[in-house]
């Protein structure tokens, strides 16, 4: 699994943004796409520039469809 940033060599904590998009990307990755939707969302509100509401907005619109289909089930490939 890849690490999405280390907190121990970080000089700073991670903003609250990054904390809401990192909860958002373990969510997707387990399949869980209504929990990565609702942290998206809540990223997109916490997003300082332009790019990060881009992204987090359609991420979690992507999620919503994602979960609304039915992704993320056992053994679905």
């Amino acid at each position: 699994m890849a690490v999405l940033f280390d907190r121990t060599n970080a000089r700073k904590p991670c903003s609250p943004f990054m904390s809401y998009a990192a909860s958002a990307v373990i969510a997707e990755q387990k399949g869980d796409f209504g929990k990565a939707a609702d942290a998206w969302k809540a990223a997109f509100s916490l997003a300082k520039k332009e790019v990060n509401s881009i992204w987090a907005i359609t991420r979690m619109e992507f999620c919503r469809h994602a979960d609304h289909r039915g992704w993320g089930g056992v053994n679905e490939s």
